[in-house]
């Protein structure tokens, strides 16, 4: 067995992890960072396929302060980035709609709810007892648009009634329909030349002498004033005693990795749900299908929720003249049937859901793969807080923890969030 001392461990080598870790190595700290993966970025890396790379989805740098223009310009040569403006639709009833909603894209709905959405968006609502997504919903946007608009793509992607989804997702992503004050009306972004996987890339060539990749930790123990961590990475078990542990890992695992930790919080960390995804990526005889970089599908009676086409975020994503990738967001939950059905049945599904599509008939398709991953959306059910609270109060027992990151403090952050909350974690160690 390996010994390690050092000041400070960090779990996960996605964004967050990264972030947090360059800041200390320039810092003069003596760090380790532990990434079960072979390759950085967590959910933010970019994959490959024969001729074509795509990322987990999509992801939007979306950056609302000058420190961090700085510092991804910092990263990459001018060139290496591109600037451009959000293109996302959501395809209701035959028609490329607004999404998110503003009062434009409301009043292109059917003529026949017009009149009736207008005087609801008029009209103040009692917002005094809003708890879930559904009472938030029809409060800022009336009874109408949650029936027509929003009810359907939401269960679809979060696989509970809307009812059962808190309300603090609606107002810290969709925002009020005057006001459009959220993050996902942010009109443009930053996206690398060959994919969202290059800005994680670029932040690992700092700590690459610090990273252990394809690791497996065995078990954690917290004290007072000091930790020890089993891992085990190429056939070498590592024990690391740290002085500070820096997670940015899933609650969920985290908690079941401490070894000292009390059997009741792992008795309730099934209340800390997520959301899942299938991504099915098909290559098809194409240039171009559409202009978007999204494509929302709310019709339950398609597998799919959203179209990414990886060549519109960036060109640098596709070798070939005569065909492109589309890649199929399939939101489901861990072992659920989704998740449990056959690659090639998902993939004849994708297709069937496809050929319902007016835009998207006559495509044929030319090879398809599966990818499957975990941990994807932090799942916010009306009661999600009441556990997780719980196992954030125990976490914040011990002055040498810290959470940080969409994943470690279990919030539904996006990629800016993630280098601020970093960046504010590295300020309160620092501070100490």
């Amino acid at each position: 067995m390996k010994q390690i001392t050092t000041d400070f461990v960090i779990l996960g080598a996605g964004l967050s992890g990264l972030v947090v870790a360059e800041s200390l190595i320039k810092e003069k700290k003596d760090v380790v960072l532990i990434e079960k993966e072979n390759q950085v970025g967590g959910l933010a890396r970019t994959l490959s396929y024969d001729s074509f790379k795509f990322d987990i989805g999509g992801h939007r740098l979306c950056i609302t302060k000058k420190e961090n223009l700085a510092y991804l310009e910092s990263l990459f040569n001018g060139n290496d980035i591109i600037y451009q403006k959000t293109k996302c639709k959501i395809y209701f009833e035959s028609r490329f709609i607004d999404y998110p909603p503003s009062l434009k894209s409301s009043f292109s709905l059917n003529h026949r709810y017009l009149f009736k959405i207008a005087a609801e968006l008029v009209k103040q609502k009692n917002k005094k007892s809003i708890r879930s997504f559904e009472d938030w919903i029809r409060s800022h946007y009336g009874d109408t648009l949650f029936e027509v608009y929003f009810k359907n793509y939401t269960e679809k992607v979060w696989g509970i009634s809307c009812n059962n989804l808190s309300s603090d997702w609606a107002d810290k992503r969709i925002g009020n329909a005057f006001s459009r004050n959220t993050r996902e009306y942010l009109p443009n972004f930053y996206y690398p030349r060959h994919g969202i996987g290059e800005l994680p890339e670029k932040i690992g060539q700092y700590v690459n002498n610090k990273l252990f990749k394809g690791s497996k930790i065995r078990e954690i123990e917290l004290f007072e004033d000091y930790g020890q961590l089993m891992f085990e990475v190429d056939n070498d078990i590592y024990r690391v005693k740290f002085k500070n542990l820096i997670s940015t890992i899933p609650l969920r695992e985290l908690i079941f990795l401490v070894k000292n930790a009390p059997v009741c919080l792992r008795e309730i960390t099934g209340d800390i749900k997520y959301r899942d995804l299938i991504l099915a990526c098909l290559v098809i005889d194409k240039e171009k299908l559409t202009p978007l970089h999204w494509c929302y599908i709310p019709q339950k009676d398609i597998i799919f929720s959203r179209i990414y086409e990886p060549k519109n975020w960036s060109p640098g994503l596709s070798k070939s003249r005569n065909s492109m990738m589309l890649c199929l967001e399939i939101f489901c939950s861990y072992n659920d049937n989704i998740w449990n059905t056959q690659d090639q049945l998902i993939l004849k599904q994708v297709e069937d859901g496809l050929n319902k599509l007016n835009f998207c008939k006559g495509i044929k398709v030319l090879d398809g793969i599966i990818k499957r991953f975990t941990y994807v959306y932090p799942l916010y059910q009306v009661d999600y807080k009441e556990c997780q609270d719980k196992v954030l109060a125990y976490f914040s027992k011990f002055r040498n923890v810290y959470l940080t990151g969409r994943s470690g403090s279990h919030s539904y952050l996006d990629m800016e969030e993630c280098i601020i909350k970093g960046k504010e974690t590295i300020s309160l160690i620092l501070n100490k």
